[in-house]
């Protein structure tokens, strides 16, 4: 999937999943492979089968033993993204 994602409460990115875009939110937990600019304001999660590379800010990370990352990684003490209510799930592959 390519897109922008301008505010989210979540990001959910499965296994199968792929993401290439912005994507501004409060919390991420990516299994699947996500290329791009990702703003996370709260807790950023890498599975162990996450591949995920560009620009990453976000305030706390989590990294599974296994997770493929490349890029940019900036912690950023203060919110990134907006607070919104909605939880946005992707878990599109790309064809």
């Amino acid at each position: 999937m390519d897109a922008t994602l301008r505010a989210g409460k979540r990001l959910d990115l499965y296994t199968t999943g792929v993401f290439r875009g912005a994507a501004n939110v409060q919390d991420a937990d990516i299994a699947g492979q996500f290329s791009g600019e990702l703003n996370v304001a709260g807790r950023l999660r890498l599975r162990a089968t996450a591949q995920i590379s560009g620009t990453i800010r976000y305030s706390e990370i989590e990294v599974e033993a296994g997770a493929q990352i490349s890029g940019e990684f900036q912690y950023v003490p203060a919110p990134v993204a907006a607070n919104d209510t909605d939880t946005v799930t992707y878990s599109y592959a790309a064809a």
